[in-house]
């Protein structure tokens, strides 16, 4: 289904900006991503993982 909704979106892109609204585990890392209180121009760029 996702590549469904991408391959929509990039075709209606071609004409009007595109939004996808797509729900995240909360416990999944998705970068970058901007930290709560920050600015966007202050991104998380990588994550260090304890094994």
């Amino acid at each position: 289904k996702c590549e469904e909704i991408l391959r929509e979106a990039l075709e209606v892109s071609k004409t009007a900006p595109v939004l996808i609204e797509a729900r995240i585990d909360k416990d999944i890392n998705v970068l970058p991503m901007v930290p709560a209180g920050k600015s966007i121009t202050e991104p998380i760029l990588e994550i260090e993982i304890d094994d």
